[in-house]
């Protein structure tokens, strides 16, 4: 008797996997084979087959699948996740809803992918926080994943040290109690939050019911886009007129949420539901909507950032050669420096109408056509921001930022090869370029390339090891190392086991 299916049976599984869930496997082989291995011996059955087979039975067939599914997703989360994003929940978004409905006293949010339940207790105890008046509200705060254990460990509310690596000490202090070496959150925070299994992937083809705001980060990553969309679009109709979307950093492109109003804050880009755009902003809370590239786009060249010495770099695929200059670069013209001005205080229409006027009359300027790339990708015309980008590169072919520049556009327009030349040319040309690694992993990921995206995901970490974690990341536009980092561990417990099984 044999526990190991074939390739042909692990697609069998692939596709009952995805069609419940959502969840794209075919770079998790290795594991989807662990597990379903597993569960033949575990259930002392012959084969692949009579597991498959026994899966689609009505008796027990659900909760098998249930339980191959729980087995493949990841809770990895910890309090007070991704500081700038808890930030404008802190300092703007709940403020902003809590003056809304203050008349109805009512407010309804949905962590969405809540894993052990770090991200909905956060919730709870900054709504504790803000609401002096809390016990005249009505608050439902409806957390949900699809991996029953971690709704378990959820309800429970105890945790070990590493769920608090980002918590305010003084938030630590006041709403949790010491218990056996661990961590218990205090009873009246626990009953704010209703725990509930819940599919996203089905439950985007039922009913609707209206939230305020809805948090669900680091789940996409695992869906192809047309399941993203789903889910993205029954998010949408289950959010109030300006209600909020928060999504994860690493997410799809930004087309799956063009119904959304795009909301800047410092470090974080966010998602709303408006109608009232001008009205908003009015209130000062946020800066006017900004589309950007779901990666940061590259900051000025005055942006502040630590270089660290060189280190030795071998890429597994040179780039292709790289021309050098013949002759001296022309000088840019005094006006840039006013156009750079412009895109600055956010005067992005005066920017760009002055850029093409420069590009017309200094054909020569890279620096000119590289701003018009950038002013093009934040708007999202991504054909305009490629062949400006392009342009560029080919003015200035050692120069590390305008392939980092046209590598995010491509990503954007779902041309991975080409992004990870790009990326590369960039991580040739500046071997410590963290995210020019960081990205070039992700669409190799997305080419299906697992090995060589490990290895450059390793590239990444090294290119930040002794940095402080507070310092901005080159082309980062505010990104921390720190932050950085926390996505190279997220990758690596989502994703890295892709390239040992492979």
């Amino acid at each position: 008797m044999t526990t190991a299916a074939s390739e042909s049976e692990l697609t069998l599984f692939e596709t009952l996997v995805h069609q419940r869930s959502g969840i794209v496997l075919r770079t998790r082989r290795g594991d989807l084979a662990k597990r379903v291995a597993h569960m033949i011996e575990e259930l002392h059955l012959p084969s692949a087959r009579a597991l498959y087979d026994l899966m689609q039975a009505p008796a027990r067939g659900r909760e098998l699948q249930d339980k191959l599914i729980e087995a493949l997703t990841v809770s990895e989360t910890h309090f007070f996740r991704n500081k700038p994003q808890v930030d404008a929940l802190e300092q703007h978004i709940l403020p902003e809803l809590i003056r809304r409905n203050r008349e109805s006293r009512s407010l309804r949010i949905w962590s969405a992918g809540c894993a052990t339940g770090e991200e909905p207790y956060t919730i709870a105890i900054l709504l504790h926080h803000l609401l002096p008046d809390l016990v005249n509200w009505r608050i439902e705060l409806l957390a949900s994943d699809l991996n029953s254990s971690s709704l378990q460990k959820a309800h429970e509310g105890l945790y070990g040290d590493w769920s608090f690596r980002q918590i305010p000490a003084h938030y630590k202090d006041k709403y949790f109690t010491v218990e056996n070496g661990k961590f218990r959150i205090v009873p009246h925070i626990l009953r704010m939050v209703r725990f509930a299994r819940i599919n996203l992937v089905e439950a985007a083809s039922g009913p609707q019911t209206m939230f305020d705001l809805i948090l669900c980060r680091n789940v996409f990553i695992y869906f192809d886009e047309a399941t993203t969309e789903k889910v993205v679009t029954h998010f949408h109709g289950s959010l109030t007129d300006d209600g909020w979307l928060i999504v994860g950093h690493a997410e799809p492109s930004q087309k799956i949420y063009q119904a959304f109003t795009v909301r800047e804050f410092p470090g974080a880009v966010l998602y709303q539901k408006s109608k009232n755009i001008e009205a908003a902003a009015d209130h000062g809370i946020w800066t006017t909507p900004t589309p950007v590239a779901w990666a940061p786009l590259p900051g000025n060249a005055a942006d502040a950032v630590l270089f660290k010495p060189a280190m030795s770099l071998e890429l597994e695929l040179q780039p292709q050669a790289l021309s050098p200059l013949t002759a001296p670069v022309p000088e840019c013209p005094p006006v840039l420096n006013e156009i750079e001005a412009m895109i600055a205080a956010k005067r992005h229409g005066d920017a760009l109408h002055a850029l093409e006027s420069v590009c017309h009359a200094h054909p020569k300027f890279a620096r000119a056509h590289y701003l018009m790339a950038r002013l093009h990708a934040q708007q999202t015309h991504w054909r305009a921001a490629a062949a400006a980008a392009q342009h560029a590169v080919e003015l200035t072919p050692l120069d590390a930022p305008a392939h980092y520049l046209l590598g995010l556009i491509h990503q954007e327009e779902g041309a991975f090869a080409d992004a990870v030349n790009s990326f590369r040319h960039c991580a040739f040309l500046d071997p410590e370029h963290a995210l020019a690694h960081y990205l070039m992993a992700v669409c190799l990921c997305k080419q299906g390339v697992e090995r060589r995206a490990a290895k450059s995901m390793d590239r990444a970490a090294t290119a930040l090891q002794g940095l402080p974690p507070e310092v901005a990341v080159r082309d980062g536009d505010g990104l921390t190392v720190g932050q950085l980092l926390g996505w190279i561990a997220e990758w690596r417990a989502h994703d890295g086991t892709r390239a040992q099984s492979n």
